[in-house]
């Protein structure tokens, strides 16, 4: 089994548990995701900050980020009930990620709407970010 390929396997076993915990559910408008993030004068994101200041996120830390992508729109039917489509903004950041086998380069989207961070998938699976 690759490496990957058990991360993998690992993250889908514990994310119906913490999906709940993790991400904010969509409501109001499909095609609104309110204003578009702008970076704060330090050259941040403030709701990603907040995202990690709280916990909804605890793989990226603000000192392991090397690139922050401006953002852009998406649709995700993530998480709803309804298979419904959501309009959000998503700002990808590039990050290295400590694991077992020593630090690797990984890359993760903030689905944002009205600059709230709402969950974090993984750019290459679409998986949920722990």
């Amino acid at each position: 089994m690759t490496r990957r390929a058990l991360m993998s396997s690992l993250t889908l076993g514990v994310m119906a548990a913490v999906a709940d915990d993790e991400v904010i559910k969509p409501k109001g408008v499909l095609n609104d995701p309110g204003p578009k993030p702008e970076l704060n004068k330090q050259g941040e994101y403030d709701c990603i900050l907040k995202s990690m200041e709280t916990g909804q996120v605890t793989e990226i830390r603000p000192k392991n980020i090397q690139k922050l992508h401006p953002p852009r729109k998406r649709t995700s039917s993530a998480f709803t009930t309804d298979g419904r489509s959501f309009v959000y903004w998503t700002i990808q950041v590039d990050y290295k990620l400590d694991t077992v086998f020593g630090n690797e380069n990984a890359s993760a989207s903030a689905y944002i709407r009205n600059q709230q961070v709402h969950f974090w998938l993984y750019e290459g699976s679409g998986e949920l970010v722990p």
